[in-house]
């Protein structure tokens, strides 16, 4: 670390130019939110990366498939454990594809074993795309899990995604 550094701690903050003071943590939030959105589809490509990436991930991702998602999930309910299932994929930006993307919550709602609990993002299915998406395709999600006994979790990722949509 440079001497003139400080540690990275909730403590410590930093001037930035648009939201005025603020934590580090929330600053680092900020930077990597601007961060190239196509990374995330090139690092699995990339041999190096890739490679480690595909290491780390098992122990976080349930899979790369929804079949291989409801099995790792089964495993998990039957070692008595409550599981919360993300679909990853953020910042659709395209009304069809966020849609789409909608439907695969839809399934999970029907498909995964009871105790578990959905976490769509907001820009996941639709936020980044249109205003009176989000609020309805968040409805139809949350509604769908209270009809078949599951909850809805929904990850906002921060107030400027949520400002204006109408979902609270």
């Amino acid at each position: 670390m440079h001497p003139t550094t400080p540690p990275i701690t909730s403590s410590v903050t930093a001037q930035l130019p648009s939201t005025g003071t603020t934590t580090l943590p929330i600053q680092a939030a900020q930077v990597l939110r601007t961060l190239d959105k196509d990374l995330k589809w090139r690092v699995p490509q990339d041999p190096v990366p890739g490679r480690l990436a595909r290491k780390v991930a098992p122990r976080f991702v349930a899979g790369e498939t929804s079949t291989d998602a409801l099995d790792r999930v089964e495993g998990i309910r039957t070692a008595g454990h409550r599981v919360n299932a993300e679909y990853t994929g953020e910042s659709r930006r395209d009304a069809q594809r966020a849609v789409a993307e909608t439907e695969v919550f839809l399934d999970a709602a029907r498909l995964l074993p009871l105790g578990c609990s959905i976490s769509p993002v907001l820009s996941h299915i639709g936020l980044a795309v249109d205003e009176e998406l989000t609020p309805a395709s968040a409805s139809r999600i949350a509604q769908a899990t209270a009809d078949s006994g599951r909850e809805t979790l929904i990850s906002a990722g921060g107030p400027d995604r949520t400002d204006g949509t109408g979902v609270q």
